[in-house]
């Protein structure tokens, strides 16, 4: 399974802005890729960081006066990464996330 979200194309280049999650062969195994940063992750430390992205309340990323910079900082795998997201990367990430947890919730029905 393959999560892509965005390519950006400036003066004729390409330039692979990218923001994907990967399943890989083994079930239990993803691979997160932002922006040239590879983390490998299993299923439980996906599911930790899906709840981390649902527990940002977006307005108050927007309308609060204790973020004036609009970023927000994620820990994963226990402490060995650490994300700095901007609003928008907050908001696509929350998209792929609720997109592949929908995919195993299907699989799994089926």
């Amino acid at each position: 399974m393959y999560f892509k979200l965005f390519v950006i194309v400036l003066n004729s280049y390409i330039f692979a802005l990218v923001i994907e999650i990967i399943k890989s062969q083994n079930n239990n195994q993803f691979y997160f890729n932002f922006y040239n940063k590879k983390i490998k992750m299993n299923f439980c430390e996906l599911l930790s960081f899906r709840n981390k992205l649902n527990a940002i309340d977006i307005n108050t990323h927007f309308y609060s006066d204790t973020n004036l910079f609009g970023i927000e900082i994620i820990a994963l795998c226990n402490l060995s990464h650490v994300l700095i997201l901007e609003t928008d990367d907050v908001l696509k990430l929350k998209r792929i996330t609720q997109n592949i947890f929908a995919t195993q919730e299907f699989e799994l029905k089926s």
